[in-house]
């Protein structure tokens, strides 16, 4: 199977098994599956990009390892510290990437964004009570955060299909001919 085949594979279950282990509340399963699912999404991106990948490439690989951080490195840290450094540096910066894509990547944004508002809800809403909450974060999380893939994947493609890719470089020519 190709490799994009496997990627998109892989982060299509650990998105399931992390969101299957939110709504039982398994969270030993819950955190690793998310300690994973970012890496699995950079996958995704970088099987489905050929080389040479251009800045656009480059920079969601670069935000989805702060998503990534986001994810691990919070649990290093309590209360008020750990919701900025979550919604602060990754969230808001991955849905501001975002913008200016493709149109999925905008909706991907926009999704992404969502799951920042209902973290903010959970922080500070007394009246905000939905029935498992983190599901709902982490499903508008990962959804946004493939159609955000999706949009820089299908973006990458369309140039690439649209002759802006690298020009071969000409044929060497021979030794003159006497």
């Amino acid at each position: 199977m190709h490799s994009t085949g496997v990627a998109r594979q892989l982060f299509a279950a650990l998105a399931v098994a992390h969101l299957a282990a939110r709504l039982t509340g398994a969270g030993t399963a819950a955190a690793v599956t998310q300690w994973l699912v970012m890496p699995a999404l950079a996958a995704v991106v970088w099987s489905a990009t050929g080389a040479p990948r251009g800045r656009l490439v480059r920079v969601v690989l670069l935000a989805l390892g702060f998503s990534w951080l986001g994810d691990t490195v919070p649990v290093l840290f309590d209360g008020d510290t750990r919701f900025l450094v979550m919604v602060g540096l990754c969230l808001t910066l991955m849905a501001a990437l975002a913008t200016g894509v493709h149109p999925l990547a905008g909706v991907g944004g926009a999704v992404f964004f969502v799951s920042d508002g209902l973290i903010a809800l959970n922080a500070f809403a007394v009246w905000y009570a939905p029935p498992v909450p983190g599901f709902w974060v982490m499903a508008t999380y990962l959804a946004g955060q493939a159609l955000i893939a999706a949009g820089v994947v299908t973006s990458v493609r369309r140039d690439a299909g649209a002759g802006r890719r690298p020009v071969a470089p000409p044929p060497v020519a021979g030794p003159p001919r006497p």
